[in-house]
């Protein structure tokens, strides 16, 4: 569930008590990593901030997206909930187990994430929530009551997509995370577009 934060600008990220990995070790970051989210026509890359060194990709249709390490290893697959309310995804891993289903929602008000991941070896719970304005580019993803990650702004001109993770998350599963919720944002946005058309004619 989205919760209301007093401040964005004071919300500081710490180093995880213990380390979490969701998709695979090797995503797993040792210091504070800030990645850029860049669009293209039908796909995503996901770059270091600073180096633009490319860590992830997304590709595939809209109802079924692939993330990809930086030689173009598959890490996890998803698949879109028709007819739903909210942005809803199944997600599985490469060897086609279930790992979870991403459900959120994104407007110009609130921003709503539910995710419940089980890891099978360990049955370690897992649950995410977002708290804060994603559209605005203020928000936090949270897991079990830990800060794990936060949108970044460098300029009220700028509206890229920014996320610094803490040390000790794994930064494939927050990629996967923070994809879904700026595509609840685009599609709300369109929307919100298509309504204002309606609107005129």
């Amino acid at each position: 569930m989205a919760r209301s934060m007093p401040s964005y600008d004071e919300t500081m990220l710490k180093p995880l008590p213990s380390m979490i990995s969701i998709l695979d070790a090797k995503f797993t970051t040792w210091t504070p990593l800030q990645l850029k989210f860049k669009p293209h026509l039908v796909s995503w890359s996901i770059v270091d901030a600073a180096t633009d060194e490319l860590y992830f990709r997304s590709t595939g249709a809209w109802s079924t997206r692939r993330l990809l390490d930086q030689r173009d290893n598959v890490v996890a697959v998803s698949k879109v909930h028709f007819f739903t309310m909210e942005h809803r995804r199944d997600v599985y891993t490469t060897d086609k187990r279930d790992l979870c289903v991403m459900s959120c929602s994104v407007s110009s008000a609130s921003s709503r994430l539910n995710c419940l991941v089980v890891v099978t070896i360990t049955r370690q719970q897992y649950s995410f929530d977002v708290e804060g304005n994603w559209k605005q580019r203020q928000a936090s993803i949270r897991c079990n009551d830990h800060i794990v990650a936060k949108t970044k702004r460098q300029s009220w001109l700028q509206n890229d997509l920014q996320v610094e993770i803490v040390p000790g998350m794994d930064a494939a599963f927050i990629a996967l995370l923070c994809l879904m919720l700026e595509r609840a944002a685009r599609d709300d946005h369109r929307r919100r577009l298509a309504g204002m058309s309606g609107g005129l004619s």
